[in-house]
């Protein structure tokens, strides 16, 4: 089965735009800071960079009055890609990376998964475009787990060895959607602020 999708126009240009203009230039959207935005405990590690969010859904509610406007989205997931299987909303939040001068200093961020649900998918919608290829791409490596647990997940990264399976350059409408048991990272652009929203997706039991 297919677990790497990469869709470009993922939604009408006309909802591309408005995205983008809701979001871009909102002066009133609150956004967090996060210094050590991956991985709280690894403060050392020069890959795991600051990052500003705005949540839209945690802990099983919303967080934000654009959820509504931007989870269609998610509803479109299962028309563009059929094979992707899922039946709740995890977490979704937009992430914003502000443009970086000093980009060539690292290739990639630090690698990492975003939860422990076994049969997961993780999506990565582009809000807007950069300025030159292979600018803040989102590296999708060969690494993944297997037993979903924190001890193979600190091994893994502190095994520290991974091979690139997939990079995808940021897009205006472009989505990707991969297994959550993906290895993944993000990278700066030197061109444009770099906008996504990020959206993780579950299969939960239901009793």
């Amino acid at each position: 089965m297919k677990d790497i999708y990469v869709i470009d126009n993922f939604v009408s240009k006309d909802y591309q735009m408005w995205i983008e203009n809701i979001v871009i230039n909102q002066p009133e959207l609150p956004w967090y800071y996060k210094q050590h935005a991956i991985d709280p405990k690894r403060t050392s590690d020069p890959r795991n960079v600051e990052c500003l969010f705005h949540y839209l859904y945690e802990d099983e509610e919303k967080k934000s009055p654009l959820f509504d406007a931007i989870y269609p989205l998610v509803l479109n997931i299962s028309e563009k890609a059929p094979d992707v299987k899922f039946n709740a909303l995890d977490r979704m939040r937009i992430n914003l990376m502000p443009k970086h001068k000093d980009v060539n200093f690292i290739g990639y961020h630090l690698p990492h998964i975003d939860n422990y649900h076994k049969g997961g998918w993780n999506a990565i919608y582009y809000i807007n475009n950069v300025k030159a290829p292979d600018d803040g791409d989102t590296f999708i490596f060969k690494q993944s787990l297997e037993k979903y647990t924190q001890e193979e997940n600190e091994k893994i990264v502190n095994d520290n060895y991974f091979e690139i399976e997939q990079k995808i350059t940021p897009k205006r409408g472009r989505m990707v959607i991969f297994s959550n048991r993906y290895y993944h990272a993000s990278s700066w652009s030197n061109t444009a602020d770099r906008y996504v929203v990020n959206i993780n997706l579950i299969t939960k039991e239901i009793l």
